[in-house]
């Protein structure tokens, strides 16, 4: 009885923890758009890249919930079943991923 609690205590923090870091993504979309590219050289670089892994971390955590709602039997397999929910988490972690690391730039450049 207690491991079952423990089960849902942590599934309840971590999805409160990825929406707390889903919302901290988006006030960053939101506070790079209002800064209207500041003389950054790639500044449409950083939009789009900013854009993408908002998309990509929102799609995580739609698909993690549902693979944790099947997980915990709170959702019947119908449609959504556990592997297709646990390779969407995968693909739009690694897109996520990708979109940090791969599309946005490192060290922004002043425009002179």
């Amino acid at each position: 009885m207690e491991e079952a609690i423990m089960d849902y205590l942590l599934a309840f923090f971590l999805m409160v923890g990825f929406t707390y870091g889903l919302f901290r993504q988006m006030g960053q979309c939101v506070r790079i758009r209002r800064g209207k590219g500041n003389g950054h050289a790639s500044y449409r670089r950083i939009v789009i890249g900013n854009d993408l892994a908002c998309l990509s971390y929102a799609g995580f955590l739609v698909f993690y919930m549902l693979n944790l709602l099947l997980g915990l039997r709170m959702m019947p397999a119908g449609i959504f079943t556990s592997e297709n929910t646990s390779f969407s988490c995968f693909s739009f972690l690694a897109i996520f991923l990708i979109a940090k690391f791969g599309v946005i730039p490192k060290e922004v450049k002043q425009v002179e």
